[in-house]
């Protein structure tokens, strides 16, 4: 033990002083450490098939998902113990970006949510947790199929795997992919690693965000308990608690001029543009159970409960740049900078420097200033439980399995509003684009005085105060019954091995309620305090309420110079406090909100964004697997087919203007139905022992978004445009259907790991649901006759129907990945644990047939990345481990219309590293650094030439401490 401190000693001199008492403190009371042993039982490669493979160390967690794709009947990539728990990532994305063909997109705090597999975005892919359906409702106005895994924590995984070809077994709904994560197994924990029956594992990490300036706490256990060889129990819990700051640039719309410098239709910044500073703090809770049953070798029984809860709270401290008019020559011609854009048929140039204004002074009041306090709350439940039984009689040629399922997913959001206004209005302000990307803005000085536009406390008013509540709720029932033959008919040179046949059926419920209107503007809010009793003039002062803006110590914000928040003059309420003094005053009066408002039901005036759609989905599978002989060729594989039968029932309101019908909002049903045939195949041909070459092909498909087939039809009255707007809904609207094609060469030389593989893919997607816009003179809605010339003369109605479209895009690209371990091919001690690894994606085609709302050319897929590639350096030898891993994705589209254009997410790199010592077999200690770049998240319009958004988190450093018992 002397000899451990004295270790501990030689760190202090690279370890911040109060986090090495830390370590010390933890050393002392035996709060330690999380440790555990490989629980995903991973098959061999090769002859010994049933060898048990230990996963110790980098390279043998390497090693374990390398035998998981070598064995696999179907195109897999998989991660395992060693990736998810010894290294812990933030959460399951973060892991999963290191497995070839897979991306990553990063929230505003920084953190890894979504996944694209092979350019097709989250949407697309189908993700099942030990099999079962995992629901995750990660964001009200995004698509419901998308699953966002910054709620899954890697402490509570044991591994996931990354199925790229489907089998007829598995579920259907990944065009993109199926990723299943699976949890632990309390009867396979090895021997070697239980004591009486008994293992224990805890950690202790204290992260600290160099912005922040703040060190946070995570925490994460496991106990498994083997009462009998038959029974076991196993229990794992996690918990972290990080402290968050933002710094975003953004715009809040897009615009075009009418002429700018003699060129026409010139893109530039809309009506607001801000600085926002988020703070505040993400709390995550996970708790897993698992109690597993084998009385005999005949029969195994596994009860399966997890919850995963993220609570995140953040106010925004915006400070904002606007004028009150669109489309009226803003843009200061003298000043401005225009890059031309002849290849762009909508648009002929690109404001990248000038002044919005509309050459008025600030008595005129034509621009304005502003800025809000919005406090957000964001709660994330997903649960689930489960019972597998498998049963094998007198362990013969039968197999039969049953699981019985259920899954919830609920996501809350309130956000309590405050907007202020400027009461010293700014004549307008100035906009460039020159620094890296960054939309940056800065107010023009008064015209009379010449003085710098400063927003202090004097000149800001309290505008609005209200709320915006929603709720998405997912639920899953699922049963599902397989049936295992082993068969073995046939010669040497074809033979069926086993027949596998079942059922799966599912019902899916998807609700969304969205209460948004309600705002207590300064009339509302004299009409309250009148109501009880209260003079205006007693009122506390703004001030009364000011907080500090956590500025961070690093970060673009505090970089970059002559802005507001650099002078720390931005003006910002503690939101909480105002809404402390207000709402009692609010609630119990004449303007509170509606009834039901915040019941989640929908309520008065808030009908528009509700849809309640359900699914049932019925499966039936066969399939059979084969193995044979070519001479000296073997070979292996799988063939199968799975038809699948959809009941669609929508629910959503029938909104009409008052000049259609004065009848209230109608709740209204609708249903309709799919049928799928999906065909598979796979096999995979062993060329030699190290040599083996793959062909899969498919039919697969993707269910269209719950928002297209359920929800309101909605008529609105535009006057302003002359338009008259219909929205409809379509529960017969069809899926995303492809046909995918892929072959691969895998080369494993020697024995010690090494591996190369590249591989060939097309997916053809022929059936592509979306929005068909058409003009009329005359529609019909739920009976209805709309007639354009009654609204007036020029109007016209524009119908937006989701309809499905033919030949909707088609990816291809290649694939390339290796595991190279120095010691398969060098005996120099000091070379030896050392080993690199890394994958390449490229796409060839990424064509949909939707067109950019800006350049008018054609779309990608949204989530679809040219080049992507990752690569890791590693050390595993004796005590000490290090891994370095650097992962790049290139644009992407991540919206076909948002804010006015074609929203894309710019090339991101991400860097991380992390050390591991063992002092012992039972306590390491480990140190990590993440976003070591300090990588921005970047989002533009135009191919990258226009700036939307940039916002930016911080570098930060883990120190934790592991014990196993």
């Amino acid at each position: 033990m002397q000899k451990n401190y004295l270790r501990l000693f030689t760190l202090s001199r690279f370890i911040p002083a109060h986090l090495l008492g830390w370590v010390f403190a933890v050393l002392l009371t035996s709060t330690v450490s999380y440790a555990q042993d490989d629980a995903t039982n991973p098959t061999s490669s090769g002859p010994e098939a049933d060898e048990e493979i230990v996963v110790s160390g980098i390279r043998a967690s390497f090693l374990s998902a390398q035998q998981q794709k070598r064995n696999a009947d179907n195109i897999i990539d998989a991660i395992t113990l060693e990736d998810i728990g010894k290294y812990t990532d933030q959460n399951l994305a973060e892991t999963l970006q290191r497995v070839p063909g897979v991306q990553i997109s990063f929230n505003d705090s920084g953190e890894g949510d979504f996944i694209s597999i092979r350019g097709l975005g989250p949407a697309f892919n189908h993700i099942t947790s030990n099999g079962r359906t995992a629901l995750g409702s990660a964001n009200i106005t995004n698509g419901m199929r998308a699953f966002s895994m910054d709620n899954v924590l890697p402490e509570l995984s044991a591994g996931a795997r990354v199925a790229k070809s489907p089998t007829a077994d598995m579920d259907e709904g990944g065009i993109g992919g199926n990723i299943d994560i699976t949890t632990a197994r309390p009867l396979t924990f090895k021997k070697g690693r239980m004591r009486d029956g008994f293992f224990f594992a805890a950690s202790l990490d204290e992260v600290y965000n160099a912005e922040t300036e703040r060190a946070d706490p995570r925490v994460s256990g496991l106990v498994n308990w083997q009462a009998s060889d038959s029974f076991g129990m196993l229990l794992g819990l996690g918990f972290s608690d990080r402290t968050t700051i933002s710094q975003i640039a953004r715009l809040v719309q897009t615009d075009k001029d009418d002429s700018v410098g003699g060129i026409d239709n010139v893109l530039r910044p809309g009506t607001t543009a801000q600085y926002q500073m988020n703070d505040g703090d993400v709390k995550k809770y996970g708790i897993g159970f698992t109690a597993q049953y084998r009385p005999s070798d005949e029969l195994d029984i596994i009860l399966d409960i997890g919850r995963n809860q993220q609570i995140t709270q953040r106010q925004q401290n915006n400070i904002q740049f606007g004028s009150n008019n669109k489309n009226s020559n803003q843009v200061d011609n003298e000043a401005a900078v225009v890059l031309e854009t002849p290849n762009f048929p909508d648009i002929g140039g690109i404001l990248i420097a000038g002044r919005i204004d509309e050459g008025t002074n600030i008595a005129g009041g034509s621009s304005r200033g502003g800025g809000n306090a919005t406090r957000t709350k964001f709660d994330r439940v997903d649960q689930m439980i489960g019972l597998h039984t498998q049963w094998q009689p007198d362990m013969g040629s039968w197999i039969f399995d049953f699981d019985l399922s259920h899954a919830e997913s609920e996501f809350s959001r309130l956000n309590r509003i405050i907007t202020l206004n400027y009461t010293d209005i700014p004549d307008g302000y100035t906009w460039r684009t020159d620094v890296e990307g960054v939309p940056l803005f800065n107010f023009v000085p008064n015209s009379k005085t010449g003085q710098p536009y400063v927003p202090k406390e004097g000149n800001v008013t309290l505008n609005r105060l209200g709320f915006n509540i929603g709720n998405v709720q997912r639920e899953e029932d699922a049963f599902q019954f397989d049936l295992d033959f082993e068969l073995n008919w046939g010669e040497d040179v074809f033979t069926i091995s086993t027949l596998e046949a079942g059922i799966k059926l599912r019902e899916l419920s998807t609700e969304q309620i969205w209460n948004t209107s309600y705002r207590a503007k300064n009339a509302q809010r004299n009409t309250a305090l009148s109501e009880n009793g209260i003079n205006s003039a007693d009122v506390p002062p703004l001030s009364t309420y000011i907080r500090d803006i956590p500025l961070p110590s690093g970060g673009f914000l505090s970089e970059i110079g002559a802005i507001p928040p650099t002078e720390r003059d931005w003006f910002a309420l503690n939101n909480k406090a105002v809404f402390d003094y207000w709402w009692p005053i609010l609630s119990n009066s004449s303007v509170a909100p509606p009834e039901g408002y915040f019941d989640l039901t929908p309520a008065e005036g808030n009908t528009r964004r509700f849809f309640d759609g359900k699914e049932d989905i019925t499966a039936l599978y066969v399939k059979a697997n084969f193995e044979g002989m070519f001479g000296t060729i073997g070979y292996r594989g799988n063939f199968g087919i799975r038809q699948v039968n959809t009941d669609v029932v929508g629910k959503g309101f029938r909104i009409l203007p008052d000049s259609v019908s004065t009848e209230d909002d109608t709740l209204k049903t609708e249903t309709g139905k799919y049928d799928d045939l999906l065909p598979s195949f796979n096999i995979a041909f062993e060329l030699m022992d190290e040599l083996q070459v793959r062909f899969a092909a498919s039919e697969v498909m993707t269910r269209p978004d719950i928002n297209r087939i359920s929800g309101p039809t909605r008529v609105n009255e535009n006057t302003k445009t002359s338009i008259v707007t219909v929205d409809l809904i379509n529960p017969d609207l069809e899926p995303f259907r492809a046909t995918q094609y892929e072959a691969i060469a895998e080369w494993y030389p020697g024995e010690e790991g090494m591996s190369f593989a590249l591989g060939y893919f097309v997916k053809d997607i022929e059936t592509f649901p979306t929005i068909v816009t058409s003009e009329h003179d005359r529609f019909t809605v739920d009976g209805f006759e709309l007639v354009a010339a009654d609204f007036g003369t020029g109007y016209v109605i524009q119908v937006n129907d989701p309809q499905n479209v033919e030949d909707g895009a088609e990816i291809t690209g290649a694939e390339f990945s290796t595991h190279i371990p120095f010691n398969a091919f060098t005996e120099i001690p000091i070379l030896r644990g050392f080993g690199f690894k890394g994958s390449y994606t490229r796409l060839f085609d990424n064509d949909s047939e939707e067109t950019d709302l800006i350049t008018g050319k054609k779309l990608p897929l949204p989530g679809a990345s040219e080049n992507n590639y990752s690569i890791t350096l590693y050390y595993d030898e004796g005590d000490f481990s290090w891994r370095t891993s650097y992962t790049y994705r290139g644009r992407n589209l991540n919206a076909a219309s948002s804010f006015g254009g074609s929203l894309y997410d710019e090339e991101n790199e991400s860097l991380s590293t992390n050390f591991n010592y063992d002092f012992t077999e039972n306590f390491s200690m480990r140190f990590q650094l993440n976003n070591m770049l300090e990588e921005p998240r970047r989002q533009t319009f135009a191919e990258g030439l226009f700036p939307y958004s940039y916002s930016q988190s911080g570098r930060s450093y883990t120190l934790g401490v592991r014990y196993s018992y």
